[in-house]
């Protein structure tokens, strides 16, 4: 899938998920983003946006995941910035997703593995197009880490900030955060809900 074609299929994505946007926006959007050249798109930019930042990828962060039987094992990846930036200079912890390799994985089948890349799924988003497009990020393993212990660990060089996201991947993180951990719930379960007083 090209840039310009991934643009496309996202401002649609995005369109279909808040209907109640003013069709007005909707075209306004579409025409700023026409103005781009497409062709330099990126996720992510070139400057140094000084510090750790949301939406930042670190180059290897040791995730520990628990089984079924409740044993733990630790797993060292590529972990992605979760915390809003202003968090991060305030809490005591900050908040790491991982980036689970699965092209060389059995784990999915073709078309799952082609939905990861478009972007299908809730829960995970894919950098597709870029270097790292062969992971994906996983919004249920988010983690907690000491931010003294990270920001020690980036100054030491043990580990390294990889990327930084462009406005465009910023949002486009917000935009799937925002699906996953906001959309609205089903109607049934919704309903059955108590008002409150």
């Amino acid at each position: 899938m090209n840039n310009k074609t991934f643009l496309e299929e996202f401002i649609d994505y995005s369109n279909q998920i808040f209907p109640a946007i003013d069709s007005s926006i909707k075209n306004s959007i579409k025409n700023a983003l026409r103005q781009f050249d497409i062709n330099k798109f990126s996720w992510f930019t070139t400057k140094n946006l000084g510090g750790i930042c949301q939406g930042d990828i670190l180059n290897k962060i040791y995730f520990t995941f628990q089984k079924e039987n409740g044993k733990s094992i630790v797993f060292p990846t590529k972990a992605m910035v979760i915390s809003n930036s202003c968090d991060i200079e305030n809490d005591e912890y900050i908040l790491l997703a991982p980036l689970i390799p699965y092209l060389n994985t059995d784990e999915f089948n073709d078309e799952q593995k082609q939905n990861l890349l478009n972007n299908k799924y809730n829960g995970k988003m894919c950098l597709s197009c870029s270097s790292i497009e062969n992971y994906y990020i996983d919004f249920s393993r988010i983690q907690s880490f000491n931010k003294k212990l990270i920001f020690y660990l980036v100054s030491s060089d043990k580990i390294k900030l990889e990327y930084s996201l462009s406005q465009f991947g910023w949002y486009f993180l917000l935009t799937k955060l925002t699906i996953h951990f906001m959309r609205i719930e089903d109607h049934n379960l919704f309903s059955s809900r108590l008002k409150g007083v």
